[in-house]
């Protein structure tokens, strides 16, 4: 059974192949490169543990050709103007290629109308149900490789030195948190028996919380540590805009407008759920941000959480 990763390149797809690469028999494991640059980059990470095959999202023939021999495919596509239509793509070429399982990365409540991104992820699922294909649904709080509620977004070594959370968002309102090594457990559990998975829609979230509840998790833990107390604060949002432009990055102003209106949907609604399937999931409790600040801190990781948002 060969695995495809779609893209390889994602930080998210980094921590299913991760957890791919330490099962006790991996599978064939295949990556999605979108140009030669990206595909050198992923055999110097992975190595001979995997093979790397380059491919463009926007055209169907190349995905065909590389979902060619491919059981299962892990699809975590890129949020942007044109998502619906690469999501399709993968999809249609899944198809063609006789792929027996497609799992696809959505997003947490994805029937929420106000925030685009969300619309096209139910799009996409839409489109994945009416194909015909057998597949599974991970649905997590996530903007892609950007910053939401996905802990690692979060630097912790900052967080513990400076005594801040900063957000562009109201830190009074609830949120649902998702450790990324325990999102890496459940795809490959699915991935490895997907005959057990098929048709199945799952919400992912692993504790619920305000980032003011955050900090105080912060603020009891560095206390022992002789460090500051931790508060969340609200920046605005064009401050936060400006550390894109760092290094010359420009947001396109489809993005730009999908960011403003999930920071004012988080500002009123938030964006909760429910802990059950998670635990079901792993077989045990999902991660809190206690134990993973007990976690990263017992393998001197802190460095390694490089998130946009945190300082």
């Amino acid at each position: 059974m060969t695995i495809l990763l779609a893209p390889g390149t994602s930080r998210t797809v980094s921590f299913v192949i991760k957890a791919l690469l330490s099962s006790p028999s991996p599978p064939p494991i295949r990556l999605l490169a979108h140009t030669p640059a990206s595909k050198t980059t992923l055999e110097t990470t992975y190595g001979a543990s995997v093979s790397v095959v380059i491919a463009d999202l926007e055209d169907k023939a190349t995905l065909e050709k590389a979902m060619d021999g491919v059981s299962v495919v892990f699809y975590n596509g890129p949020v942007g103007e044109h998502e619906v239509q690469l999501g399709k793509n993968a999809i249609d070429a899944a198809v063609a290629a006789g792929v027996q399982h497609f799992m696809f990365c959505s997003v947490l409540h994805p029937y929420i109308s106000k925030m685009t991104h969300h619309r096209h992820k139910l799009d996409i699922e839409e489109y994945l149900f009416e194909s015909g294909l057998p597949y599974t649904i991970i649905q997590f709080p996530s903007f892609a490789e950007q910053p939401t509620h996905l802990m690692q977004n979060v630097s912790i070594a900052d967080v513990l030195k400076s005594g801040h959370i900063n957000i562009p968002w109201e830190p009074s309102v609830l949120h649902g948190f998702l450790d990324l090594d325990d999102l890496g457990a459940v795809a490959v559990s699915i991935l490895l028996s997907p005959e057990k998975h098929v048709r199945a829609r799952y919400e992912l979230v692993g504790q619920n919380l305000t980032y003011d509840e955050v900090a105080q998790v912060f603020t009891k833990f560095n206390k022992t540590r002789g460090g500051p107390a931790v508060e969340s604060v609200k920046i605005e949002q064009e401050a936060f805009f400006a550390r894109f432009e760092v290094g010359g990055r420009r947001l396109e102003s489809w993005t730009k407008n999908a960011f403003h209106r999930m920071m004012t949907y988080y500002d009123e609604r938030g964006l909760p759920g429910s802990t059950n399937i998670l635990r079901y999931l792993l077989g045990r409790e999902p991660t809190t941000w206690k134990a993973l600040l007990e976690r990263e801190t017992v393998k001197g990781a802190q460095a390694s959480n490089t998130g946009f948002i945190i300082e």
